[in-house]
């Protein structure tokens, strides 16, 4: 199962940018305007990508982008290969058709875009395709709940550091301490102890 969320750019103030450097203006040829301060065009937003375990909801796989990166393209890097079906929002179609992903014995079930599900006939076939769709999404929803606890539990909706290095260790981090929040109805029995270790 794959899963991507995109996270905000940080920002000093509503509308402006973080930091400014001194360049000359590519339009200014008088050299004692060569020193115009203006905005660096520096791309802060980055996206999380994660590989996701259907049975226990647990995220085995996290890749870190930036925002201007398609979610196609990093569905390779999300398989840890003992896949045998890879579930996947509308952002991966045409998914089967990239050439790294052919070697990949994995059945893709890409779900179908909001417009074309919208335009589902209300015949017998349009609603086995609505079910198959809502099948779907009941699969995939499973790696949202690490989204969930990364976001909403620990409140990291913006990123933190400039930089993609920081914000990926530290994605690493939020989603190895949400693994433990996932399975901690596997950690823990009824009475509030600690479960044993299987051998």
């Amino acid at each position: 199962m794959v899963s991507g969320d995109e996270s905000e750019p940080r920002t000093a103030k509503k509308g402006n940018p973080l930091h400014f450097v001194r360049n000359a203006h590519p339009a200014s040829r008088d050299r004692r305007q060569a020193g115009v301060l203006r905005p660096l065009a520096r791309p802060d937003g980055m996206k999380a990508y994660i590989g996701v375990d259907a049975d226990s909801g647990r995220v085995h796989t996290v890749v870190v982008t930036p925002a201007n990166v398609a979610d196609v393209t990093q569905a390779h890097a999300l398989l840890h290969g003992e896949e045998t079906d890879v579930f996947g929002d509308a952002g991966y179609q045409g998914v089967e058709k990239r050439a790294e992903n052919q070697d990949k014995a994995v059945r893709w079930h890409v779900a179908m875009r909001p417009g074309k599900r919208r335009a589902l006939p209300a015949t017998p076939w349009g609603e086995l395709m609505e079910r198959i769709e809502q099948t779907k999404a009941r699969i995939r929803a499973k790696a949202e709940h690490a989204f969930h606890v990364v976001k909403n539990l620990f409140g990291h909706k913006k990123t933190r550091y400039r930089g993609l290095e920081k914000n990926r260790k530290q994605l690493f981090t939020l989603f190895g301490l949400a693994n433990l929040v996932l399975a901690r109805r596997w950690l823990l029995v009824p009475d509030g102890g600690i479960a044993p270790v299987a051998p």
